[in-house]
Parts: structure tokens; C-alpha cells; sequence
């Protein structure tokens, strides 16, 4: 968290690896998306996006998602 907080957010840090972002992922493409309490990271598989929680892997439609940034890979 530290890192992250130095890089003020997800996405800071996440432009340290200096790929190109983009405004429409696609299927590969790395993203950090909004839940309503945070950031977190996520990985676009073409029509959703798959994230880790504490409750485990979820799949969510990109209808439904707060995205903040994203990076194609």
C-alpha cells in the first residue's frame, strides 16, 4: 500500500510500466476499476472484467464497472 499511496493510486503506479493506456480495453488488457469503496486491479477478458476480492475471483459485466483506467498489454 505504501507504493501505491506514493504513486497516488492504482493507475500510478500501474504507468510505471510505461504501456500505452486506452479508453476501450480489450480481451488482455490490465484496468483499475472502481468498486464503491476502492481501487483495484482488474483484467478485461472482452465483455467483462475478472478482480480478486477477499471473497475470491469474480466476473463482472464491463456494463457494470467504474473504470478509472486502462492499459493495453
Amino acid at each position: 500500500m505504501a507504493h501505491v499511496l506514493a504513486y497516488e493510486g492504482c493507475d500510478g503506479l500501474l504507468d510505471l510500466f510505461g504501456l500505452p493506456r486506452t479508453e476501450n480495453p480489450v480481451r488482455g488488457d490490465i484496468a483499475v476499476i472502481y468498486t464503491g469503496e476502492t481501487e483495484i486491479g482488474a483484467l478485461c477478458t472482452g465483455d467483462t472484467f475478472v478482480l480478486r476480492l477477499e471473497r475470491g475471483t469474480v466476473e463482472v459485466n464491463a456494463r457494470f464497472i467504474d473504470l478509472i483506467a486502462a492499459w493495453s498489454i
